[in-house]
């Protein structure tokens, strides 16, 4: 069963800059975790400043990992509030 995360990332509009950045980092590490299938950031059409990263994993467990890392945490100076996330299961 996989496990389809979309997370969404309400950016602070003077920090857009630099959270693309980080984004870019942190999708690129993340590409290489384990149980990565596939991952795609974009902008939210309904709030501009706003992103969405879109991740599918092989396990449930794996997608729990990285939502605990630390890759994560380095998005608050940069956001406007919590990152917010939901998890869809698929696969039998």
């Amino acid at each position: 069963m996989t496990a389809l995360v979309l997370m969404r990332f309400a950016v602070d509009p003077s920090r857009i800059a630099a959270f693309e950045d980080l984004a870019a980092a942190v999708v690129e590490r993340a590409r290489s975790s384990p149980g990565l299938l596939w991952a795609d950031l974009s902008r939210a059409a309904d709030d501009p400043p706003s992103f969405l990263l879109l991740c599918e994993w092989r396990t449930g467990a794996d997608a729990d990992a990285f939502a605990a890392s630390s890759d994560l945490e380095a998005f608050d100076p940069l956001l406007r509030g919590e990152i917010t996330s939901r998890r869809f299961l698929s696969g039998g």
